[in-house]
C-alpha cells in the first residue's frame, strides 16, 4: 500500500480487497475439507474424484465473484452510487452466483452425487440468496451471516469428525482408538455449543430481536459457562466409557489365560451396569448444572424427583429388592456371563445380567428372564470340581526320603503356578503302588507315584500340559532313582471318584 502512495487507514478500498482476499481463502479452504479433491477417503461429499476438482474451481470462482463485487458496491456507495441502484446490483449478482451454484449442483449428479444432497444443497443455496435479498430490504444481515456461520461450523464439524473416525477405523492400537473416540466426543460437543451460541447472537438477538442486546449479553455468559459444563459432561461420559473398553480388554501379559478369562468374565457382569449407571450420573448432575447456570431454577426439578424417587421406592418394592439381590449376587460372585446355572426348576447359560434381572438361555434356546430378587438358590455347573490323578511310573521303589522329598517340590512346583493354585481345592494327596520285589517289569505292571488332588472342573483340561510339564521339570531336578519320565494324567467327576486312600501329605 505504501509503493502504491496509499498510506495505511487513509483509504478503505485497499483494506476491503485485503478482507475479501482472507475472506476467499477461508471459502476456498472450507471448499477442500468438504470435497478433498487428493484424499478420498476423508471427502465428505458423495463425489468421485473429477466431480471434487470440478467442484471446488467452479465454487471458488463463484466465491471470488462474490466477495469482488461487495468490494466494487462499497467502493461505489462511497463514492456516491445511490443505495436502491446498490440493492439492485447485489441482488442480481447473488441470483446469478445462485444460478450458477444450483446449476453446479445439479450437475455433480453425474459425478456420483446423490439426489439428496444436491436436494438439500440446493436448498440451503436459495435459501442464503433469501436471506441476503432480505438484509439488502432490511438493513440487516444477521439472517444470513447467522445460517451461513452454522452451515461453516456444520461443515468444519462433520470434517473433523470424518478424519477422526477414519483415524479410529485404521488404527491397530487399542489405546490410540479409545483416545480419538474422546476426541470425536469433544468435536461434536464442541460444535453443538458452537451453533447454540451462533443461533443466539446472531438469530435471538441480531434478526429477530426476541432478547435484547443487555438481555443477550447476560444471558450470553449463561450460556457459555453452560456450554462448558455440557463440553466437560460430555467428555467424562466419553472417558468413562472408553475405561470400561479398556478394563475389559485385559492385555496379552496380565496372568495366564485362564486368569484372563475369570477376569473378562467377571468384568464383562459388573462394567455394563457400572458405566450405565455412571452415565447416567454424570447426564443428570451436569444437565441440573446447565440449567442453574442458564437461570433455571432447579428446586422443583430435584424436589420433585426425590418426590418421584420416594413414590417409587414405594411402590417398586420389588424392583429395589431385585436391584439390591443383583449387587450381592455381582459382589459374591455367584455366577458370570457364559457359565451354565441351574434356578429352580431352570437350567441354561447365563446370556446377559442387567441391573434387574438376568437371561437365561437353555440348551433348545428357550430364553429365561428371571429377576434378581427371585432368583434362590443357584447351582452353578460350570464350576464343579474334578478329581485329577497324576500318575508317575515307577521301576523300582525309590528310597523313602527321597520319594518325600519329591513330592514336596511336586506339589510345591503345582501350587507355584496361580493357574493352578486358585483351580486346586483342598490338598494334595500322594500314595505309593511300589513294583512286587523280584517282579519280572516286562510282564508284571510296573510301581507308581499317585497325586491325586480336587480341580475345577473349568480349568482342568487347560492344566494338564501344564501340569505334565511341573512334573517333568521336577523329576529332571530331583534326579530319584526309580522314578521315570513317564506320566499320566486322568480325571473323573468327583461324585463318581472313589476316595483315595489316607497317605502321607505333601
Amino acid at each position: 500500500m505504501r509503493g502504491l502512495g496509499i498510506l495505511p487507514g487513509s483509504e478503505a478500498l485497499p483494506r476491503d480487497m485485503v478482507i475479501a482476499l482472507v475472506r476467499w481463502l477461508m471459502g476456498l479452504t472450507l471448499l477442500l475439507i468438504l470435497f478433498q479433491p487428493a484424499m478420498k477417503r476423508f471427502r465428505l461429499a458423495r463425489v468421485d474424484d473429477a466431480g471434487a476438482r470440478k467442484a471446488v474451481r467452479r465454487f471458488a470462482i463463484l466465491f471470488a465473484i462474490a466477495h469482488l463485487h461487495m468490494v466494487l458496491l462499497t467502493a461505489g456507495e462511497r463514492a456516491g452510487l445511490a443505495t436502491e441502484s446498490a440493492k439492485l446490483i447485489s441482488c442480481l449478482v447473488a441470483v446469478a452466483l445462485t444460478a450458477g451454484a444450483v446449476q453446479l449442483f445439479a450437475s455433480l449428479g453425474r459425478h456420483g452425487t446423490g439426489a439428496g444432497p444436491r436436494a438439500l444443497a440446493i436448498g440451503l443455496s436459495l435459501l442464503a440468496l433469501l436471506f441476503w435479498i432480505w438484509g439488502w430490504v432490511d438493513g440487516a444481515f444477521a439472517l444470513y451471516h447467522g445460517a451461513v456461520g452454522t452451515i461453516v461450523v456444520l461443515l468444519v464439524a462433520l470434517a473433523l469428525d470424518r478424519a477422526v473416525s477414519v483415524s479410529i477405523r485404521d488404527s491397530r492400537q487399542p489405546a490410540e482408538m479409545r483416545r480419538l473416540f474422546v476426541l470425536r466426543v469433544l468435536i461434536d460437543s464442541l460444535a453443538v455449543v458452537t451453533i447454540l451460541r451462533i443461533g443466539l447472537e446472531f438469530w435471538l438477538v441480531g434478526a429477530f430481536g426476541w432478547l435484547p442486546a443487555e438481555s443477550g449479553q447476560v444471558f450470553g455468559y449463561r450460556l457459555t459457562f453452560a456450554s462448558l459444563v455440557f463440553v466437560l459432561g460430555a467428555t467424562g461420559a466419553a472417558l468413562v466409557h472408553v475405561w470400561t473398553e479398556a478394563a475389559l480388554m485385559p492385555g496379552e501379559g496380565e496372568g495366564t489365560l485362564q486368569e484372563r478369562d475369570a477376569r473378562l468374565a467377571r468384568l464383562s457382569t459388573v462394567l455394563p451396569i457400572l458405566r450405565a449407571t455412571t452415565i447416567t450420573v454424570i447426564c443428570v448432575v451436569f444437565s441440573l448444572v446447565a440449567l442453574s447456570a442458564l437461570g433455571v431454577d432447579i428446586t422443583p426439578l430435584m424436589a420433585g424427583a426425590g418426590i418421584v424417587g420416594l413414590a417409587i421406592s414405594f411402590g417398586s418394592q420389588a424392583l429395589v429388592k431385585d436391584v439390591v439381590s443383583g449387587v450381592f449376587h455381582i459382589v459374591d460372585d455367584v455366577f458370570r456371563i457364559g457359565e451354565s446355572v441351574e434356578v429352580g426348576t431352570r437350567r441354561g447359560t447365563v446370556e446377559q445380567i442387567n441391573l434387574r434381572s438376568v437371561r437365561l438361555r437353555e440348551d433348545d434356546g428357550r430364553l429365561h428372564t428371571i429377576p434378581l430378587g427371585e432368583l434362590g438358590a443357584v447351582t452353578n455347573h460350570s464350576r464343579k470340581l474334578m478329581r485329577m490323578s497324576v500318575s508317575v511310573a515307577l521301576d523300582r521303589t525309590p528310597d523313602r526320603d527321597d520319594i518325600v522329598l519329591f513330592t514336596r517340590q511336586a506339589a510345591a512346583a503345582l501350587r507355584s503356578e496361580p493357574a493352578i493354585r486358585q483351580a486346586i481345592v483342598g490338598d494334595i494327596a500322594v500314595k505309593l503302588n511300589a513294583p512286587a520285589p523280584g517282579a519280572d517289569p516286562v510282564e508284571t505292571p510296573r510301581g507308581s507315584l499317585v497325586f491325586t488332588f480336587s480341580i475345577g472342573a473349568a480349568a482342568a483340561e487347560q492344566a494338564r500340559a501344564l501340569i505334565r510339564r511341573l512334573i517333568e521339570e521336577t523329576i529332571d531336578e530331583q534326579a530319584v532313582a526309580g522314578l521315570l519320565r513317564e506320566i499320566e494324567i486322568a480325571t473323573d467327576d468327583l461324585s463318581s471318584a472313589v476316595a483315595p486312600a489316607p497317605a502321607p501329605a505333601a
